[in-house]
């Protein structure tokens, strides 16, 4: 099902440095409001569970392109891993604000869906404000990500994944 998570663009200078095995799950949800209302943080969804899902570390992503595969398809914009063999996790749009058209993918969402953890609304604007934040969008440009935390029950990291058969 459906992974609740936040993702920040920017600074990562209020965020102490992961170390694998600290508790750090929901550590977004724990900030003061004045910081997790940034304009810079948005709520997201992941398709978790029997699906891949990215682990605690830090990853090198470029901006790419995706075939999405449906009625409503066309390429559409993504993040996509660089620097690890799980290349296939992106960061785009959900399609309907849905994590059912998710495939182990991470997608923003401008607000969290009433109530708590039900999801997120607006996620094409999510990514439109995402590209903006990083100065737009570029084929082949690369950002930085850490990751926090794990999908419930999920105790590797970057260092210990390995592909999934």
């Amino acid at each position: 099902g459906s992974v609740p998570g936040w993702l920040e663009v920017g600074t990562l200078a209020f965020l102490p440095p992961y170390i694998p095995g600290d508790e750090v799950q929901s550590l977004v949800d724990r900030m003061p409001a004045s910081l997790r209302n940034s304009r810079r943080l948005f709520p997201t969804i992941e398709r978790g569970g029997t699906y891949t899902s990215l682990k605690v570390g830090y990853y090198t992503l470029k901006h790419s392109k995706k075939n999405r595969a449906s009625a409503a398809g066309g390429i559409i914009n993504c993040l996509q891993i660089t620097d690890h063999q799980i290349d296939q996790v992106l960061i785009h749009d959900a399609m309907y604000d849905s994590s059912t058209t998710l495939k182990g993918c991470i997608a923003p969402g401008l607000v969290r869906k009433p109530p708590p953890g039900a999801g997120i609304l607006d996620s094409a604007e999510a990514m439109d404000a995402i590209w903006t934040l990083l100065g737009g969008y570029g084929l082949g440009d690369e950002v930085k990500l850490a990751v926090w935390s794990n999908t419930p029950g999920e105790t590797r990291t970057r260092e210990t994944w390995k592909r999934l058969k």
